[in-house]
């Protein structure tokens, strides 16, 4: 148990202890360092062979690592590492270092504004950014010393704008004026004719093959047909023309208005037959339509519901001779036409 807690105190003491130079006056001077660093000393000589002055930034802190045009550990000190900058790109003026490792970190000149002042990571006690700058010249807009202004630009040509061109390639953009219909940025999609985004305009074809035509097979098989090619047709000798049967079945059981009961409600029952098969397969004795279905269903209703008397019999035949005359108007059938009507 005592060598467990010996080896937790060494633990703490060791998690705690940060060497680094601990003179606020020092070019290297680490806030958060604990004790000296033999191996790197404090440093005093901040004025590199160019004139410009390295100073501190900000502590514990580490420039944006997505724009770097070095990164390497074991570089002697940080005046080296600044030397190493303004050979790679005079403009550079920012640069981080991490002082246990003698890791250089030095981002572009493009980017260095936005990586080394708001792209920045905090709360690295190892690291602190440095500053390259020549004290006898003045900064430009983007703070840069002696700078010409370009490196702070958006891509509208304006210093410090922020504007960078979005996935659509508008500068300034939202990324919104190249979504497709799926909200997806150049997916190219679009709402076809169909109103189906991202459709290739079937899903509406009629059988003309027509988008948003409608056009439908008819019960004959003709595209867009309105079932008349196949119909049966009536003619001068066709039974019972120029009307369909079982119509003139239906008069000849409801000609003769006298008999005795049981002969009527015989009748009246077969004319109920003949209009329930009727509306039943939907189908006259040629293989047409009914024509004029409510009135088959009136007659319908009067057999089914009100049943047999002499009013209901005289009801039924007068509903069928209003069914004779709406054909007699359809089919525009004068007197001398008529098989059974007189």
């Amino acid at each position: 148990m005592r060598l467990l807690i010996v080896a937790l105190l060494a633990a703490i003491s060791y998690a705690q202890t940060v060497p680094g130079c601990r003179d606020s006056t020092a070019v290297n001077y680490n806030a958060a360092a604990t004790e000296d660093d033999i191996n790197n000393p404090c440093l005093y000589n901040n004025v590199m062979g160019n004139g410009k002055e390295v100073t501190v930034t900000a502590f514990s802190t580490r420039c944006g690592s997505d724009n770097l045009l070095f990164s390497e550990t074991g570089i002697a000190d940080i005046m080296t590492c600044a030397q190493t900058a303004q050979g790679l790109n005079s403009d550079t003026m920012y640069f981080s270092w991490r002082q246990n490792r003698g890791k250089c970190d030095i981002p572009s000149p493009s980017t260095m504004n936005s990586d080394c002042t708001t792209d920045v990571t905090t709360g690295v006690h190892m690291w602190t950014i440095y500053q390259m700058a020549d004290p006898a010249l003045a900064d430009d807009v983007c703070g840069v010393p002696g700078g010409d202004g370009t490196s702070c630009l958006g891509c509208d040509r304006v210093a410090n704008s922020g504007a960078v061109v979005d996935v659509c390639g508008v500068c300034g953009g939202n990324g919104d004026s190249c979504k497709g219909c799926d909200g997806v940025a150049n997916s190219g999609a679009v709402v076809d004719v169909c109103g189906v985004c991202g459709g290739n305009g079937d899903s509406c074809d009629g059988c003309d093959g027509v988008a948003g035509s409608g056009a439908v097979v008819d019960e004959c098989g003709i595209c867009g047909g309105d079932g008349s090619s196949c119909a049966p047709t009536r003619r001068p000798g066709d039974d019972c023309f120029p009307y369909v049967q079982p119509m003139c079945h239906i008069q000849k059981i409801l000609v003769d208005d006298e008999g005795s009961e049981t002969d009527k409600e015989t009748r009246f029952e077969a004319v109920g037959r003949h209009v329930k098969r009727v509306l039943r397969t939907n189908m006259m004795d040629d293989g047409s339509k009914p024509e004029a279905k409510w009135m088959w269903r009136q007659m319908k209703d009067i057999v089914k519901f009100d049943g047999y008397s002499r009013k209901n019999f005289w009801r039924l035949n007068k509903q069928f001779q209003n069914l004779v005359a709406w054909y007699n108007d359809q089919y525009e059938v004068d007197s001398e036409e008529e098989n059974f009507m007189g």
